[in-house]
C-alpha cells in the first residue's frame, strides 16, 4: 500500500478529495469551528440533525452526508468526540481509525482530516506514529481495496500543521516497516 500525505493550506471548501472528516463534541449544542462552517455551507443541516437529537456527538456515533456540490469532498463524514473536556489523543487516535475505516468501507480513497483545536494542547513525541498506526489499522479493517490512499491534515495554524507534519515524518520509517507501506508527502 502507498499512503500520500498532504498538508494543504486551503479552506475547507476548496479541499479536494472524496471526503471530508468533521468532529462534533457531545457537550456542544451547536456545530463549532470548522464544522460549523461546512454546517453553514451545508444551510444547518448537521445542526438541525443536533437539535432534533438526531445526532449527539456521541463517541461511536457518526454522520455521513453529501456535499450538494457546495464543497470540492464529495462527501462529509462527521464524527462524535463525546465530550469535550474528556478528549484524549487516544479518543482522537480512535476517531482517526473509525474515519478511515468507514471510508474503507465506502472504497475512498482521497481522505481529508480535520484536527480539533483542543487536541494540540500537547503533542506527545510518539504522536505521528500512533496516528498513522491507527489510520492504517482502520484501513485494513476496512478491507480497503485500493493499493493507494490519500490524507490531507487540515489545520488554519502553519505551526500545529508544521508539528504535526513533523511527527508523522519521524514515524515513518517504524510504521513504514510495520504495514509494508510506502509512505510519502506531497
Amino acid at each position: 500500500m502507498t499512503l500520500d500525505i498532504q498538508f494543504p493550506d486551503s479552506s475547507l471548501e476548496e479541499v479536494p478529495g472524496e471526503v471530508l472528516v468533521l468532529f462534533h463534541f457531545q457537550d456542544q449544542l451547536l456545530p463549532q469551528s470548522d464544522l460549523a462552517r461546512v454546517d453553514w455551507i451545508l444551510n444547518g443541516v448537521v445542526g438541525r440533525l443536533v437539535y432534533r437529537g438526531r445526532f449527539g456527538g456521541l463517541p461511536l456515533q457518526s454522520l455521513l452526508l453529501s456535499s450538494s456540490g457546495k464543497l470540492l469532498a464529495e462527501k462529509v463524514l462527521v464524527l462524535g468526540l463525546g465530550r469535550r473536556s474528556e478528549l484524549t489523543w487516544d479518543h482522537l487516535l480512535q476517531a482517526y481509525s473509525r474515519a478511515a475505516f468507514q471510508a474503507a468501507k465506502m472504497k475512498v480513497r482521497d481522505i481529508a482530516l480535520t484536527i480539533p483545536e483542543v487536541a494540540f494542547q500537547s503533542v506527545p513525541d510518539d504522536t505521528g506514529e500512533k496516528i498513522l498506526r491507527s489510520i492504517l489499522q482502520g484501513t485494513l479493517q476496512g478491507e480497503m481495496a485500493a493499493s493507494h490512499l490519500s490524507l490531507a491534515f487540515l489545520n488554519p495554524d502553519p505551526g500545529i500543521r508544521d508539528l504535526l507534519q513533523g511527527r508523522l515524518r519521524g514515524a515513518i520509517p517504524k510504521i513504514s516497516e510495520e504495514f509494508s507501506a510506502e509512505i510519502s508527502f506531497s
